[in-house]
């Protein structure tokens, strides 16, 4: 069956023409800041158990997601570099979606590097800043990957206008907010964000801080105040930074039921958010030892923190940095370092700094824009977000939607993105990275971070159960569960996984890091 125009669908599902409408100043300076080396496109990987029906799938598409109008306007620039949405009159889908296939061996290494390629790729300005990729020929069934540009929205948008594909009906239309509605909202915006800054610029000025009326003197001195405002902290260079190249690699952990991630979060007393993060920085522990690297006492991630609950597009975040202490040896002092960190970063108004300072940032050239960018980009090491979806399983097309991967735009010097992905009850770690910030591949590095969850899994059991003489066995299997066999007397695995005791253990010899048998 041949792709449908947009003109071939009823006017009642498109509804009246929509007017321009001006781009906001967030918007506008992720617009300004993008590079070829650093697409700043959102991606949303779903995988399906079978084929998908295409014919119902671009019927999906046109009923619920282009209901959102900002999937059928494109970017206009006018004078003085300011820039709008307008509808895009020759809209067709068929530059919008498309069909690939999977290469030989047709494995989900074949499957990460195709959308790997394609996630590298720019989306065309001169037209609506999405597309779909139809991946067909899995080795266990059809994948569907979404790409969004991020000055349409946020993760949590991409998310929700992505899921809206597996609902019978079409969303209804957002409702049209009253005059005095769209003049209050941003005053109100401005006065929350400017009492929660008011009350840090007093705690920094008792710090030895500038006042912000000095900084202020001069255009150019926002970005000096975006530097300032920010923590002061600038994480050193190592593998994981430094120029990005056009080539981007691709990969997804296996999903872990949320149940036994809950589990090990109680055996230490923090939250789930708190130990993936442990999971995380066990990981770059881990490979930084094995690249033969010295390991830093701290790198930073750069989490978002999206302000509003509502669904809409456009963009609603800030940003804080979270410190990962990977140069501690202590598995059980790196998480709860984590948790005191993340209990301090929830009573901060860092989220709401940022994010003032973004909207700010899109009045002004995009060459100063960009510089700020890259003075924030260059605080921290890596990117982590969290992903929240459906706690059950979903049909679309014909098939079941099996895993959701949601994969993190790299920006500045940053070359690594890890998404935190809850579908079905389970967790899993969507991971987007430069390839010259990952070696030897993705598969290597899943296995580190599988590696120091099992580790984590294994000293939860010894906090619940220290005098037990038989321990279950730390591994997981390939379809990411706890392996049910009990582990060796004074062992951590079982005599199948015996060959995985080595990577699971720690020691520090002189003051550098390495990896040990047990």
């Amino acid at each position: 069956m041949p792709i449908l125009s947009l003109y071939d669908v009823p006017q009642s599902t498109l509804g009246s023409r929509m007017r321009p409408e001006p781009i906001t100043n967030m918007d506008a300076a992720i617009l300004n800041v993008e590079d070829p080396t650093a697409p700043d496109t959102m991606g949303l990987l779903l995988l399906f158990d079978g084929k998908l029906n295409e014919t119902e799938l671009l019927e999906r598409i046109e009923q619920n997601w282009l209901q959102y109008p900002r999937y059928r306007q494109r970017v206009r620039r006018r004078s003085l570099g300011r820039m709008e949405w307008v509808e895009d009159r020759s809209f067709d889908l068929r530059s919008h979606f498309r069909r690939v296939a999977v290469p030989s061996p047709h494995d989900q290494g074949a499957l990460g590097r195709t959308v790997g390629e394609l996630m590298a790729m720019l989306l065309d300005r001169s037209k609506p800043l999405w597309t779909m990729h139809l991946i067909e020929g899995g080795s266990e069934g059809d994948a569907l990957l979404i790409r969004v540009h991020h000055a349409i929205g946020d993760g949590v948008t991409l998310l929700k206008t992505g899921l809206s594909l597996f609902k019978a009906e079409p969303p209804p239309p957002p409702p049209r907010k009253l005059f005095i509605e769209r003049l209050i909202e941003p005053i109100a915006e401005a006065v929350e964000t400017t009492q929660a800054v008011r009350g840090w610029l007093k705690e920094q000025r008792m710090q030895g801080l500038p006042k912000a009326a000095d900084l202020l003197a001069r255009a150019e001195k926002v970005t000096e105040l975006a530097v300032k405002l920010f923590p002061l902290v600038q994480d050193p260079r190592t593998i994981l930074t430094g120029p990005l190249t056009r080539r981007k690699a691709v990969a997804w952990t296996p999903p872990v039921p949320t149940l036994d991630i809950k589990r090990v979060a109680r055996a230490f007393d923090v939250t789930v958010n708190d130990l993936m993060l442990a999971v995380i920085a066990g990981g770059l522990r881990r490979y930084f030892i094995e690249q033969g690297e010295r390991v830093p006492k701290v790198l930073h991630a750069s989490v978002p923190v999206y302000l509003s609950q509502t669904l809409k597009t456009g963009n609603n975040f800030g940003l804080v940095l979270a410190p990962l202490p990977i140069g501690e040896p202590d598995p059980r002092e790196r998480i709860m370092k984590i948790h005191q960190a993340m209990e301090r970063l929830k009573q901060s108004p860092e989220a709401a700094i940022t994010a003032s300072v973004f909207n700010t940032a899109g009045r002004f050239p995009s060459g100063l824009v960009s510089r700020m960018f890259m003075e924030v980009s260059r605080k921290a090491s890596l990117i982590v977000t969290n992903v929240p979806g459906s706690p059950h399983k979903l049909k679309l097309a014909g098939a079941t939607l099996e895993h959701v991967v949601p994969l993190v735009p790299l920006s500045g010097d940053i070359g690594l993105g890890i998404a935190i992905a809850s579908y079905n009850r389970h967790l899993s770690l969507g991971i987007q990275a430069d390839r010259e910030r990952i070696k030897p591949n993705m598969r290597a590095f899943i296995e580190l971070l599988r590696a120091e969850f099992a580790l984590l899994t294994a000293l939860a059991d010894e906090e619940v159960s220290p005098h037990s003489e038989h321990q279950q066995c730390a591994a997981l299997t390939l379809k990411g569960t706890r392996c049910r066999n009990r582990a060796r007397k004074g062992h951590m695995t079982c005599a199948a996984h015996a060959e995985l005791e080595e990577t699971l253990r720690e020691t520090t010899v002189d003051g550098r890091t390495t990896l040990v048998k047990g």
